[in-house]
């Protein structure tokens, strides 16, 4: 019984996402995603107890996906510019395997209770810390320079990856040269060469490639 209500709840999580995405969460209803997963609405509210919670469980499936790259990658022990230009390849995969959970994530957790926004502010503080600190890194063995700012760095590499679902579509260039070209600027942006290191494989959970020297 766990089991199946582990995957009708992944369902709903899916199914909440999607309607989310195209209608937007304040325009959405609870019938909605009910009729999205074949369900009556009362028999919804047995695996969960508002649509804020279906709101939450997107944005929290999302969070976990983010922090098993940084999980990953911080097991690799690459240098500071390898690490980077993997994190950036990692992210971008990311952001078009689950375009639709990191699309509400990013544009409708504002529309969340103060205590459930507060519980995405930290997600993303850790996030954004395990940049800063990569990038810290890097500047205290000298591979970036130390004169970038750290946290405008990772603000800004932030913003220029998480953009790219607005306007990447598959038919629309390539995506291999769309990752290339944001590592360089990735790597350019906190003083490093911009050349982008040779990769080896990763876990398939990133579904990338980490680049070392």
């Amino acid at each position: 019984m766990k089991n199946e209500a582990t995957g009708r709840q992944a369902e709903l999580i899916d199914a909440a996402a999607k309607v989310f995405f195209e209608k937007g969460y304040a325009a959405s209803s609870v019938q909605e995603v009910a009729d999205e997963v074949g369900l009556l609405k009362g028999s919804l509210y047995h695996y969960i107890r508002t649509k804020e919670d279906l709101l939450f469980a997107v944005v929290e499936d999302a969070h976990r996906a983010s922090m098993q790259i940084v999980e990953e990658l911080s097991l690799l022990n690459a240098d500071p510019a390898a690490e980077l230009a993997a994190f950036v390849r990692a992210h971008l995969d990311l952001l078009v395997r689950e375009r639709v959970k990191l699309s509400v994530y990013l544009h409708e957790a504002r529309m969340l209770t103060s205590e459930h926004r507060m519980v995405v502010a930290e997600q993303r503080r850790l996030y954004g810390r395990y940049l800063q600190n990569l990038i810290e890194r890097g500047q205290h063995n000298r591979t970036f320079v130390s004169r970038v700012d750290s946290e405008l760095s990772t603000r800004a590499v932030l913003g220029m990856l998480n953009w790219t679902y607005e306007w990447y579509r598959d038919d629309d260039r390539d995506w291999e040269a769309v990752v290339s070209a944001f590592v360089q600027t990735a790597l350019r942006a906190v003083g490093a060469d911009g050349a982008v290191p040779a990769q080896i494989e990763v876990p398939p959970s990133t579904a990338s490639t980490v680049p070392v020297t």
